[in-house]
């Protein structure tokens, strides 16, 4: 049996991960994207860094293209799954990384952007999860940002997920072992399908995990027609996962920010003064700081 010690001379999770970063590459039924997709991740994974890829059953040339950059890909892993979310939980199950991160096959990650996170976790151990800023747009405009201005302690309370929503699925940096020690990977029941990234971020925070917003600019999400982003579901799903994982007082006040929203041409923009999260006009920054 092979054991290998930790600086302690005592076997320790990380010191038997292989790997940097696993990088899990859910796809179905998108050769075309996930061709290009590979060519780009060729200078985003670095020498030690794994992608694993796992398709979901493609009908497709997905297995062909699999073949044709498996100089690119680590792990290639194709079968029917019951969802993105359960497609991800597998890939994080074979990963063999120090730490996970979500790709896909319409967006650009950087480089740079890794390094720095890695290098927060490495010195901050007790970080559980990274919540990382991205930009993005559709037809060439900019549609906002994923950010948390300094000053503001996100990550403290399981609220925090729904009240900022800064918590994108491409920007959830994962200490693997975090995922066994809580005995909790990426929340996949139905209704959640849509919303996985938010209750993952609650759920790691309900459950006494570190999890903290770091403003380095991870990626960048182009909205094209084609996208793997789907409309999100309707504010039914939103309240029953913002009841499970936050407080009764906050789930009232979110759902009266929801109705007021819904019906603002009666109400006009009243909700936006109960659910006032981030000071207007933030001049971003993205100097690679923690929330707290």
């Amino acid at each position: 049996m092979e054991s290998r010690q930790g600086e302690a001379n005592d076997p320790t999770f990380e010191s038997l991960c292989e790997k940097r970063v696993s990088f899990v590459f859910p796809t179905k039924n998108r050769a075309e994207y996930l061709a290009s997709a590979l060519e780009r991740y060729r200078s985003l994974k670095g020498p030690d860094d794994e992608i694993i890829v796992v398709d979901g059953g493609s009908t497709d040339s997905t297995r062909d293209v699999a073949e044709r950059y498996k100089d690119v890909i680590d792990i290639f892993i194709s079968e029917p799954d019951e969802s993105g979310p359960n497609a991800i939980n597998k890939g994080i199950v074979f990963a063999r990384g120090r730490y996970t991160q979500l790709l896909t096959d319409d967006d650009k990650f950087f480089k740079e952007g890794i390094d720095h996170v890695v290098k927060v976790m490495d010195e901050n151990p007790e970080i559980d999860l990274l919540v990382c800023g991205g930009t993005k747009e559709k037809d060439g405009r900019k549609m906002g940002s994923k950010y948390i201005p300094s000053g503001i302690p996100y990550g403290k309370h399981p609220e925090d997920a729904f009240r900022y929503k800064a918590g994108a699925g491409l920007g959830l940096f994962t200490r693997r072992k975090s995922f066994a020690r809580m005995g909790q990977l990426m929340p996949c029941e139905q209704y959640l399908t849509h919303l996985t990234d938010l209750a993952c971020v609650a759920a790691f925070i309900k459950k006494g995990g570190i999890v903290k917003f770091c403003r380095v600019r991870l990626y960048h999400h182009i909205i094209y027609q084609h996208g793997v982003s789907v409309k999100r579901e309707g504010s039914g799903a939103d309240r029953r996962v913002v009841r499970e994982y936050c407080s009764y007082r906050f789930y009232l006040r979110y759902c009266m920010w929801r109705f007021l929203k819904e019906h603002q041409s009666w109400f006009g923009s009243l909700h936006s003064f109960i659910w006032k999260t981030v000071p207007k006009n933030v001049v971003e920054s993205w100097d690679g700081g923690l929330s707290w």
